[in-house]
């Protein structure tokens, strides 16, 4: 069996990047991110051993969803590349409380979703 991997915030940057590699390196991965057009664009360019999920890891029903989808399709959950977030840099005085805590939900509970939604698969698959 192939190995695979589930790569939050595939859609652009690193996470694309990366999903290039380890398709490349002969894993199946599973492109998770809020884009779908962007992430359909990577999974033809990629081929057939790729899975798009489109979400918000702020949602945990979502992420949850995507990793059971993943495991349907591909038996197993290897890896977890949980890299999907955002930056604000606005200096503080300008910034917007709104701002900050979607950084907050997207980098901080979105990782936590990710991992606690893997973790069962990714401990039963070593």
């Amino acid at each position: 069996m192939k190995k695979h991997v589930l790569i939050t915030g595939a859609s652009s940057g690193i996470g694309r990047a990366i999903a290039r590699r380890l398709y490349a390196e002969g894993y199946s991965v599973t492109l998770f991110a809020r884009n779908r057009q962007a992430l359909e664009k990577l999974a033809a360019e990629l081929g057939p051993e790729t899975l798009v999920a489109a979400g918000d890891v702020c949602d945990y029903d979502t992420i949850r969803s995507a990793v059971r989808e993943s495991i349907q399709r591909f038996g197993a959950l290897h890896a977890l590349i949980n890299n999907a977030g955002i930056g604000r840099f606005d200096p503080l005085q300008e910034g917007k409380i709104e701002h900050w805590h979607e950084m907050v939900d997207v980098n901080v509970k979105g990782v936590l979703n990710a991992f606690h939604a893997a973790l069962p698969a990714l401990t039963e698959s070593r």
